[in-house]
Formats: structure tokens, C-alpha cells, sequence
């Protein structure tokens, strides 16, 4: 059995996750093994599905064609039964780009963002693909931000404030992006062997406790790089089209999950970032970001 931490949870595993840290403490809060998955989903009537995900009694199920399905069960169980000729590497990052329907199962709100520690405090990242958040991610890393989570982050809701968990260090981007900032792509482990995108080890600069969540940036495409504040009933929907799916969860709903972006956006400030692209652009805008994040914590409170 292999032990790991991540997103605040210790993680007891058949499947070796070679990018985790290790987890010194030997009390699992989530459990990952092989067994028997379509068998349990055959049994059970859907309560609601879609293309590669079906929600019953059991549990969430997720397939991927031609590598395996999965079932996440009461945020605290993962059953894997994989294709044959599947490799450990792909079935990990698999589990890991899933995760997020474990944190939801556990009663956390998970976004589809990057989260970094700039000028003070946690903020957010979150956009459309291919708007450069992980261009933005790694820019701010290379200039002294440490990650706290790239791509899903989960956040804490129930206490005074939100608070963002870090998961594990490592920002996952595109070749372009290394090339575009200076790095030999090929110098990078891939994610999976089938990937393009790598993986850059953050270690040096990681968040390895819970942060109060500051600020929320939505990067958009603009005619001029620039950030502006968004209205409470703008951020509110744009979190509810960035954040993980309710339906990936059992006792979840869209009430529920609206009102929670209701309230996310009424705490934290949300500001849209609309960027135009120029070849200069990501440092303008990384400059920018740093420059907000330090106005905005100064006269923020402790938390």
C-alpha cells in the first residue's frame, strides 16, 4: 500500500501516484484500490448520467473509454477496474483530473482554476481553456508566487471565511508555454505518455497549509490587458460555469450549488481579467495581477 497527501487528505493506495508526496501520518481518510466497477454499475439504477459519468446509490461512476471506469464513493472511497495494457501513469492522472467529485462527495466547492499565494493572499485563476491561465500560473511561480493548486482547487466554505487547500506541488502546462517562457519542453516529464502537456515540479515554492481565499480573477479576451470588477450577479454565474458540476455528486443540487456561488461571490471579490494578446502580454499581465493582489490585501483583514 502506498501513502500520499493531497488536497488536505491522506490517501492510502494500491496505485502508485509517482508526483504525491509522500503522507507520513498512517490514517487514511480516502482509500484507492482495484476491483470490480461495471459489475456494481449494471446493479444499481442511474439517479442521474451523462456521457462518462453515471450517479447512483453506489456512488459516482466515471468511464473512460479504453482505460478504465471508476467509482468514487461517500468522499472517502475510489475503485479503479482498468482496461488491459493500461499503464499505472495514465490511470493516476486520470484519478487526479477526476478528484474533484471525491472533494465534492466531501462537502468542499471545487473550481475549475489554479490557485497561487500572490502578493499575500490566495487567488484564483479561472477561464475558458486556452485563454493562458497556465501560462499565467507558471509566469507568476517564475517570478515568487508559490502554487497552493493548478487546474481544480477545493475550497473550504463552512468556516468564518473560505479557505483554498492546497493540493500537491506541481503546475501541468503545454509545451508552448514552457517555449514561451524560456524552458526546454523536453526537459519536463509528460503528464500521461499519451499527453503533450508536462508536468513542473513546484516544490520549491508550495503552499503546505489552508489560505483564505482573497480574490477570484475570470481571464477573458479584451482589446486592451486590463482587470475590472465584476457585479455580484456577473461573478456569481461565472463561478457556476467554472465550478466542478453538482450532478458529479450525491445529496448535491443546482439550488444548492447556486446558492453557494451566491455566496462565494458576495465574500470574495471577483475581477475580470481581459487580456490582449501581444508578445509582451503575459509579463503586463502578471505585473498587473501582482500589483491588484497587493491593493486588495493591504486593506484586507487577517482572516
Amino acid at each position: 500500500m502506498h501513502w500520499y497527501t493531497a488536497h488536505g487528505l491522506c490517501f492510502a493506495s494500491e496505485l502508485a501516484f509517482p508526483n504525491l508526496p509522500s503522507c507520513s501520518r498512517r490514517e487514511a481518510d480516502v482509500t484507492i484500490c482495484f476491483g470490480q466497477v461495471d459489475a456494481l454499475r449494471d446493479c444499481a439504477p442511474p439517479i442521474a448520467e451523462g456521457n462518462n459519468f453515471c450517479i447512483t446509490r453506489e456512488g459516482a461512476f466515471i468511464f473512460q473509454e479504453g482505460v478504465c471506469s471508476l467509482l468514487m464513493r461517500g468522499g472517502r472511497e475510489i475503485i479503479i477496474e482498468s482496461q488491459s495494457g493500461v499503464d499505472h501513469t495514465t490511470l493516476s492522472a486520470l484519478i487526479l483530473d477526476f478528484i474533484g467529485t471525491l472533494l465534492h462527495q466531501r462537502g468542499l466547492f471545487v473550481l475549475h482554476a489554479s490557485a497561487l499565494l500572490v502578493g499575500g493572499g490566495a487567488v484564483a485563476f479561472m477561464g475558458k481553456s486556452g485563454l493562458g491561465k497556465s501560462t499565467l500560473a507558471l509566469t507568476l511561480y517564475l517570478r515568487g508566487c508559490p502554487v497552493i493548486s493548478d487546474d481544480i482547487i477545493s475550497v473550504d466554505l463552512a468556516g468564518d471565511f473560505p479557505r483554498v487547500i492546497p493540493a500537491y506541488p506541481e503546475l501541468n502546462v503545454w509545451p508552448e508555454t514552457l517555449t514561451a517562457l524560456s524552458n526546454d519542453p523536453s526537459s519536463f516529464e509528460r503528464v500521461r505518455p499519451a499527453s503533450e502537456k508536462r508536468i513542473v515540479p513546484t516544490s520549491e515554492l508550495f503552499v503546505q497549509h489552508p489560505l483564505p481565499l482573497r480574490r477570484i480573477y475570470l481571464l477573458t479576451e479584451g482589446e486592451i490587458t486590463r482587470i475590472e470588477s465584476l457585479a455580484p450577479r456577473e461573478a456569481t454565474f461565472a463561478l457556476v460555469e467554472h465550478s466542478y458540476r453538482p450532478e458529479l455528486s450525491e445529496g448535491s443540487s443546482p439550488a444548492i450549488h447556486l446558492f453557494q456561488c451566491a455566496q462565494l461571490a458576495r465574500i470574495i471579490p471577483v475581477r475580470c481579467v481581459k487580456i490582449h494578446r501581444t508578445p509582451d502580454s503575459i509579463d503586463t499581465l502578471a505585473q498587473l495581477v501582482e500589483a491588484d493582489a497587493r491593493g486588495t490585501f493591504s486593506q484586507a483583514s487577517p482572516g
